[in-house]
């Protein structure tokens, strides 16, 4: 008889613990499962803040420009500018410009008379003379409505935030004021201060330069932006784009803001790194989970009703915890670092430096010497020697000079400069010692031009040109060349003789040396009032265009069928009967390069076994960049390279490759292979 109530008690028991452990067990199963919905709901309260955060970005940027035009508004309303506008004094302009950007705190301010030609600018004091009203969508904006404000293209600067107003006086057109905010890294600190919560960083990007300010502190982040975010960057051709990335060690959500212009689409980016600490976040996660194992155990314990040693039951429950925090932290925390894309330096050498000529398209006038730089955006490298060869036509400007007070070549280096105004050509080679230039973005030299007679003058680089890396081999890592349009005018609008005094411009396509993918090209032109005009949009380079039928109009719009060379054939014809033909020259290429072919070594490779890789690729109508880009993860970013790679994967399993070229429109295609590694 005692056996039996000994062995009931001994199954009441094993019952008991059966239950207990069975509650404990899915407690402490249930604490693992909540890793997943946590996580959930950490992203998407993230996903909350990063849009938040970037709808603050978008609408600092509104509140800028609606500043700046309040300030134009004041400007006109006072009368500010009237008396030195009306008797075109560059000089008194550019003075009172200058106490005005003080006492306003705005970045500058441009002023134009009644033809669109600006008179000045306080900004780039040199640089005036070309006609906004018929060269920009704002200034053409700000003509026909009024005014015009918001971010857009500007002309001295590849993006600015701007409020421009139409001046009247009794009725009669007088000129423009245009105040503007540029997004340089001063400007961005101080945005970034009014509008964006402590620690976000901000990046401008411009389609056509790169890089044009952030509020990074060290040379080396800004060149780590430069190369994973070059121009033609997937993520900086995409609104909204999104994703987790490590730069120098610091997590960050990176969304992107794209800006589009009125002309021709997207013009540039501002990227917004919104700090993320994937540790901190993987830690409250773990916390979390172990706080609702805790709950789950005490109401265990509740339910055991003391028949377990308590001792051992917070032993029970410690231990548990032990197991699921760093297991919570862990799975947590390597889910997010294979989320995040590592911004680091690039063990390859980067293939990403440009040679441009700046400005790429203005105005210039008869009369005066005209200073143009020859720059370089090493995009991520460091160089040690520029090989420039610039060529013109002799006919319309003589180089007076090449200066080098700004170069961040060494004095002692400047190994060749030659003028040839005969043949129309200089040359300039320059180097420095070892670390090289590493910066950004400088200045290899000047020249100081004297137009000859009107006309457009272009400005471009020889085949020959070289920018060259500091790798102790002198390699070549000129991507792209960027030549320079300028038409040569004797003045403004008033004095207009006869119809050769016409000026045309393209707003869609200012810079005749350059390709375009763009098939729509939009012109506009000036010219007297009584003049009527007839015009051609084709292949010809020597069209007429008949004066059967002539027009008022002053803009016309035209679609290209086909790739190649275009020309806008103008007359125009005043009342004396006596015309004249200007021409516009266009190049237009929307077709991409061939897909890029991919060589390697080997299709099947070893963990770290290195492999070579040799891409190649061909276009027939603008010529391919000298760069490839490179990504080695379906989730990655392309970074810059040379037609040959050496690299090693270091997992097991099928690797991708996927490699993309451009053409010199910024047309691209890619291609991709797959790597077995075992």
């Amino acid at each position: 008889m005692g056996n039996l109530q000994n062995g009931k008690k001994v199954k009441k028991f094993l019952i008991r613990d059966y239950l207990f452990f069975v509650v404990f067990g899915a407690a402490l199963i249930f604490s693992f499962a909540l890793v997943v919905p946590f996580a959930s709901f950490f992203k998407q309260a993230n996903q909350k803040s990063v849009s938040r955060i970037a709808t603050d970005a978008e609408n600092g940027i509104r509140a800028e420009a609606d500043h700046l035009i309040r300030q134009s508004r004041e400007l006109d309303e006072a009368g500010v500018f009237d008396r030195f506008l009306a008797n075109k004094d560059s000089a008194g302009l550019i003075s009172l410009g200058t106490e005005e950007v003080r006492r306003r705190g705005v970045g500058g301010i441009l002023v134009a008379d009644e033809t669109g030609q600006v008179l000045s600018r306080t900004r780039a004091i040199s640089q005036r003379g070309d006609f906004v009203f018929h060269s920009t969508f704002w200034g053409r904006e700000a003509l026909e409505k009024g005014e015009s404000y918001g971010i857009e293209k500007g002309v001295t600067h590849p993006i600015i935030i701007f409020g421009a107003k139409k001046l009247e006086r009794e009725g009669k057109l007088f000129g423009m004021i245009v105040s503007v905010q540029i997004p340089d890294d001063d400007y961005i600190k101080t945005f970034a201060k009014k509008y964006l919560p402590e620690g976000t960083k901000a990046a401008f990007f411009s389609k056509e330069k790169g890089l044009t300010g952030s509020n990074f502190e060290t040379p080396e982040e800004k060149r780590l932006l430069e190369i994973y975010f070059s121009p033609g960057s997937d993520f900086n051709e995409k609104d909204g784009a999104q994703m987790k990335a490590t730069l120098n060690g610091e997590g960050y959500y990176a969304r992107n803001i794209v800006f589009e212009s009125g002309y021709d689409g997207s013009f540039g980016n501002m990227i917004l790194f919104i700090p993320h600490s994937h540790a901190r976040e993987a830690a409250i996660l773990a916390f979390l989970v172990v706080l609702v194992f805790v709950l789950a155990g005490l109401v265990a314990i509740r339910l055991d009703k003391h028949s377990h040693n308590t001792v051992f039951l917070i032993l029970l429950i410690l231990a548990g915890c032990a197991a699921i925090f760093p297991f919570s932290y862990f799975f947590t925390k390597t889910a997010y670092d294979r989320e995040h894309i590592s911004l680091s330096k690039s063990p390859y050498l980067i293939y990403n430096s440009t040679i441009a000529i700046d400005p790429d398209s203005a105005t210039i006038n008869l009369d005066f010497e005209h200073i143009v730089s020859v720059d370089i955006i090493t995009g991520g490298e460091s160089i040690n020697a520029v090989d420039a060869v610039v060529k013109y036509d002799p006919l319309l400007a003589r180089v007076e000079e090449i200066r080098t007070t700004n170069s961040f070549c060494d004095p002692g280096l400047f190994v060749e400069r030659e003028i040839d105004n005969k043949k129309g050509e200089v040359r300039v080679v320059c180097g420095l010692p070892t670390p090289g230039f590493n910066e950004l973005k400088g200045t290899a030299f000047e020249l100081a031009l004297q137009p000859l007679k009107p006309g457009r003058l272009s400005l471009w680089f020889g085949e020959e040109t070289a920018v060259l890396a500091n790798d102790g081999l002198g390699t070549n890592v000129l991507r792209n060349s960027a030549g320079a349009s300028y038409l040569i005018s004797e003045g403004g609008r008033g004095g207009m003789a006869d119809a050769s005094r016409v000026l045309v411009f393209s707003p869609s396509h200012p810079n005749s040396t350059r390709w375009y993918n763009n098939r729509a090209p939009f012109f506009t032109w000036i010219g007297a009032d009584s003049y009527k005009y007839n015009y051609v949009f084709d292949q010809s380079p020597d069209t007429e265009p008949t004066g059967e039928i002539l027009r008022t109009e002053t803009t016309a719009f035209f679609e290209a069928k086909e790739d190649g060379t275009y020309y806008f054939h103008l007359l125009s014809k005043g009342e004396d009967e006596k015309s004249e033909v200007s021409r516009y020259p266009v190049k237009i290429d929307s077709t991409p390069p061939e897909a890029p072919l991919i060589k390697a070594s080997a299709e099947s490779v070893a963990v770290g076994e290195v492999l070579r890789f040799e891409f190649s690729s061909k276009d027939e109508s603008s010529g391919l960049q000298a760069t490839f880009y490179v990504k080695l993860r379906d989730d990655g970013v392309f970074f810059p390279t040379g037609p040959q790679l050496f690299i090693a994967f270091p997992e097991k399993g099928e690797q991708s490759i996927t490699v993309r070229v451009f053409d010199r429109a910024n047309n691209h295609s890619e291609s991709r292979k797959v790597i077995k590694v075992k």
